[in-house]
């Protein structure tokens, strides 16, 4: 401000004139008091309005930062200014009176003009001259002394390699090479090639055009790496606004000086190597430089085609016969005359740039630079031309560079639509591939492209409803929740608070109306719950009640899916299934060791009579125990007499053996571990797991549902863990649906369980001889088994049943006929080769009748088709009702279209004809669909 001031009011004047002197000792105090002035009122300011409040101390930091960016330069800032500053401060903040307020005040004043004193002065080198600010001295060298004050200009970083000269800025040096030494001429000399990575051939470049520094340094540079190694190095260099120079040592990309600096390698690589020089900005220049320099051979061939149909024809013989793929990267452009050009490049040429951020590197078929090879194609009103470039150059043809085919995509999108299992598919695929059927590339047909197939052809499965999987489950439920084939829907969602759950939990409950069924049928018989993991991607649990039939089949009657499993949840789980189906009083209710179930199970249904351990995982617990807990030279012995204590039937003697066999154990030092570990578990609770307590219960194991989870993980999951929820639910419902189809062929008889099956084999293998039955009463008998040393009775008890249930047909007897002491009746409630032998030797009347048994049948048939055809009528219905709104929608747009081209005195009674046709085609649409169901529902009748 003061140089300005100085010029317009006194002129051009020497420096040391008096008045220029005065001013400028004016503008310093002008300077200095200002700020004195400023900080005085920002000082009142506070004192005044903010009453020594948290806002005093604010406002005191806002000043103090302001200070402190002005007095940052100064180095005696902490000393002279912060610390007396803060000290007198709170000093003022402790006597808060106005006097030691003017103290504070003068000597901060006092502290400031010390600091503007002590700052950091510039003196002249020629004259005893001394100036606050640098400026003002370079000025005064120029004007005073004539000369530039070198002492503060930036000292010289660069000079010139051919002349000399130095350069204090890159930039002149620079403009000093390209205006004095041409470069480019030198520097082409000795590198020929520059590899970089462009996306097109029009944005290449030459490396003629390109200069750079120290070029000497840099040649030596490269001749030095090309003589120790061969490995990937990048150098880059300072480029200007249009080219970038690049060098990439690599395999595939060479200098193209390389035989001409190693002589001894020139056969070597000439044979193994692609030589890829300069940069070209058209494909006729690639190509004669290629055949100019390198002495390659591109092959150029000219067709005619009649139609562009026979040309892509002919396309597409040539990519499957030589496994290329030739794609178009540019737009067709249209000539002046007409004609329309297009051109096909070799799929392999340029560099792949992703769209976005791989979690995992992938391969490219991209080679980094251009391949020869093109198609050049000129569309005229009398054919195709064809300009055809046969030679690939850089690259080999290999089968898995070129994509599947449009054939082969659609072939499989429509087998999945059919239904054709995944594995079956990309069986059948590669089979076609290597019997020529298909082309190629069906040989390396895998999952992943079935994957991807079913992605572009939009192929999913039933509960998909959107890419975000938390919105599909969410979406599935809200449509599903008024569908009649849903008894039970329920859904809390990960961040819905309520039920007395954390928000950080998932539930979804789901049981169909044909599962409520059989849960009312069956379920107060036997029920099963039982949990597994690994059906989804976030560790959720799934819950499985489970129902034994008639026939001894297992069969799911509810799902249950969350990320706990404690008795809080189960109990949530429970009340939802009783809400649908009422309170079941089950006879018999089996779980594992966990006591976790069976609790919640009794707070909601009632106690059951019976609470079973399956004996799997109570063998697994045993086991698990014996191995840690006993010697190893009395761990066999234990654990066979232990099976043994479980198998007896007899209360009585079990009690016996089972005391004994405790009191053995706590004897000795090597089993007295596992002792009071079996007597703290497993004594207290013998009803859950003696197989004297659980005769005739119809069930030992939990293996319906170890099968239903095999079943599960085995063929919908493959084993492996599905990542989507949606997608998990789809296989349940899958394994639900399955288990329906599979009921309904095993009531008809098409189809036998693995219980109808064991008894068949027992039946066919039985060979227990008439002498070893012996009659010891009125349908009463003693049987000896095979081995001669068991004796079993067998017990007359009813007549057979002609209801659905376990029965051997060729002895006429079903599961209530006859009684047996063994196991296998006892427990595992199997007919037994015993009751064979006594149905074979000694047959009675068991008053068996065929046609009852089939009438039942057709009953139970007709009952369980009922609750099945929900789901099909509902789609009918809709269907009918979807059609109907279809051709309402059609009424109105015909009736507009008719209003524009017909006169008024017309449209009227054209109009009504269309309303009364419509109500006709309506009328009997409903009726055809009301005859069909009826027809339909007498056919399952007369089955």
């Amino acid at each position: 401000h003061f140089s300005v001031f100085s010029i317009i009011f006194f002129g051009d004047c020497e420096e040391d004139d008096l008045r220029v002197s005065t001013c400028r000792h004016i503008f310093t105090i002008i300077h200095r008091l200002s700020f004195v002035f400023i900080y005085f009122l920002i000082l009142t300011v506070y004192y005044f309005f903010f009453s020594y409040s948290w806002h005093s101390f604010l406002f005191f930091l806002l000043s103090f930062h302001f200070y402190f960016f002005y007095f940052s330069f100064h180095t005696l800032f902490f000393e002279v200014i912060f610390f007396p500053l803060l000290y007198h401060f709170y000093l003022f903040l402790l006597t808060s009176t106005f006097a030691f307020l003017l103290l504070f005040l003068f000597l901060h004043f006092y502290l400031v003009l010390q600091i503007m004193e002590s700052a950091e002065s510039f003196s002249c080198s020629s004259c005893p001259a001394t100036y606050t600010v640098r400026r003002n001295l370079q000025k005064h060298c120029r004007m005073k002394h004539g000369a530039p004050a070198r002492q503060f200009k930036k000292e010289i970083a660069f000079n010139c390699s051919v002349c000399g000269h130095p350069f204090r800025y890159k930039s002149g040096l620079n403009s000093h090479m390209r205006t004095f030494h041409n470069q480019s001429n030198t520097f082409s000399e000795h590198v020929e090639h520059l590899q970089t990575t462009h996306s097109t051939v029009n944005a290449q470049v030459q490396c003629e055009k390109q200069t750079s520094l120290q070029i000497e340094e840099i040649i030596s540079k490269l001749l030095k790496i090309l003589t120790n190694t061969w490995k990937a190095t990048k150098i880059f260099f300072r480029r200007n606004s249009l080219h970038c120079l690049r060098i990439h040592f690599q395999p595939s990309h060479r200098l193209l000086d390389m035989w001409r600096l190693h002589p001894q390698e020139q056969g070597e690589l000439h044979a193994r190597y692609v030589l890829v020089c300069v940069f070209f900005t058209r494909h006729s220049l690639l190509v004669q430089h290629l055949e100019s320099q390198h002495e390659m051979q591109i092959e150029l061939e000219h067709l005619t085609f009649q139609s562009l149909q026979a040309f892509h024809e002919w396309k597409f013989n040539v990519e499957q016969q030589t496994f290329t793929l030739y794609v178009q990267n540019t737009k067709a452009y249209i000539t002046s005359t007409g004609c329309r050009h297009i051109y096909y490049d070799c799929h392999r040429s340029y560099t792949y740039k992703p769209q976005h951020s791989q979690r995992t590197p992938q391969d490219s078929n991209k080679i980094g630079f251009m391949c020869p090879y093109r198609m050049n194609i000129v569309i005229k009103n009398s054919g195709v031309e064809l300009s055809y470039w046969k030679t690939h150059i850089g690259h080999e043809r290999l089968v898995k560079s070129i994509p599947l085919h449009t054939s082969i995509r659609s072939l499989v999108a429509d087998k999945i639509n059919l239904g054709v299992a995944d594995d079956r598919i990309i069986e059948d695929v590669r089979n076609d591939g290597y019997a020529g059927v298909l082309p190629a590339r069906a040989q390396l047909f895998k999952r992943q492209d079935l994957l991807n197939i079913k992605r572009e052809y939009k192929i999913t499965y039933p509960t998909y409803r959107d890419a975000n999987d938390s919105k599909s489950v969410q979406l599935w439920v809200a449509e599903n929740k008024g569908n009649d084939k849903f008894s039970v829907l329920f859904l809390k969602q990960v961040g819905q608070p309520g039920y007395n759950l954390d928000e950080k939990d998932f539930v979804l409950i789901i049981m169909t109306k044909v599962q409520s069924k059989m849960m009312k049928d069956h379920g107060v018989n036997i029920v099963c719950v039982d949990g597994t993991h690994g059906t989804n991607g976030y560790a959720f649990h799934l819950h499985t009640i489970m129902v034994v039939d008639e026939v001894g089949a297992g069969y799911p009657v509810a799902f249950c899916f969350s990320n706990r499993q404690d008795e809080q949840l189960l109990t949530l789980f429970f009340k939802r299934i009783a809400k649908a189906t009422g309170i079941i009083e089950t006879k018999t209710f089996m779980s594992d060791n966990a006591n976790a179930l069976y609790n919640a199970w009794a707070n909601v249904m009632g106690h059951p009579e019976n609470k079973l351990l399956c004996t799997w995982h109570v063998n697994q617990c045993w086991e698990r125990n014996l191995n840690s807990k006993v010697a190893p030279a009395k761990r066999g012995f234990v654990s066979k007499r232990l099976y043994h204590i479980r198998e007896i039937l007899d209360v009585e003697n079990f009690r016996k053996q089972l005391s004994n066999f405790v009191f053995g154990l706590q004897g000795s030092r090597e089993t007295e571990r596992f002792a009071s570990y079996f007597q703290k578990n497993y004594v207290p609770h013998i009803r859950q797991w003696a197989y004297c307590f659980r005769k005739s219960l119809g069930i030992n194991t939990n293996m319906h549902l170890e099968s239903y989870h095999h079943q599960l993980k085995e063929k919908y999951f493959k084993r492996r863990v599905t990542k989507r929820m949606d997608k998990a639910i789809n296989a349940v419902l899958g394994v639900e649906k399955s288990d329906q189809q599979g009921r309904i062929s095993k009531l008809n008889g098409a189809v036998k369980s693995s219980r109808e099956r064991q008894v068949q084999k027992i039946h066919k293998e039985t060979s227990i001889p008439s002498s070893n039955v012996i009659s010891v009463g009125k349908n009463k008998w003693r049987v000896v088994g095979t081995n001669g040393d068991e004796v079993y009775f067998v017990t007359f008890q009813n007549n057979t049943c002609n209801n659905l249930c376990l029965r051997c047909k060729q002895c006429a007897v079903c599961i209530h006929t006859y009684s047996c002491t063994c196991i296998d009746y006892f427990i595992r409630t199997m007919i037994c080769e015993h009751i064979h032998s006594c149905a074979k030797h000694c047959p009675i009347d068991t008053g068996f009748d065929r046609q009852e048994y089939e009438h039942n049948i057709v009953e139970k048939i007709n009952s369980d088709m009922s609750a099945y055809m929900i789901e099909p009528a509902t789609t009918q219905a809709n269907a009918s009702s979807s059609f109907a709104e279809s051709l309402d929608i059609r009424y109105h747009q015909l009736a507009k279209n008719i209003s524009k081209n017909v006169s008024p005195q017309l449209y009227e009674p054209i109009v009504r004809q269309m309303e009364a046709f419509l109500e006709e085609v309506q009328s009997n649409t409903f009726q055809e669909v009301g005859k069909r169901n009826l027809n339909r529902k007498m056919d399952r009748q007369r089955k």
